[in-house]
């Protein structure tokens, strides 16, 4: 994996492929730490620039590696992307809450 930017990164698929992804939080869950991550297809540069309903989420842990270096697992348990679905969700809404009060 190679960093882009602070939230841009470039992760290589099983398929030798690159994907572009941005990071857009992490949360933890069950004392693991999970990154909020979401694909960028070609010639997009932020999620900003998608509709919302084509926002593809998903989930990678991240585990502490050598040094300060982290290595990003992907999620491959549906029960457990369900799972930080339903929390990221939450939070969205509560997000969402406060600032129409």
């Amino acid at each position: 994996m190679a960093d882009v930017n602070d939230d841009i990164m470039i992760f290589e698929t099983e398929d030798g492929e690159e994907q572009r992804v941005q990071y857009i939080d992490s949360l933890f869950y069950n004392g693991d730490e999970y990154a909020v991550l979401a694909d960028l297809p070609d010639g997009v540069d932020s999620i900003d620039d998608i509709e919302e309903d084509d926002l593809e989420i998903f989930f990678m842990k991240i585990v502490p590696a050598e040094g300060d270096d982290v290595e990003y697992v992907p999620v491959d348990d549906d029960d457990l992307s369900d799972r930080l679905y339903a929390i990221v969700n939450q939070a969205f809404d509560e997000e969402e809450d406060e600032e129409d009060q």
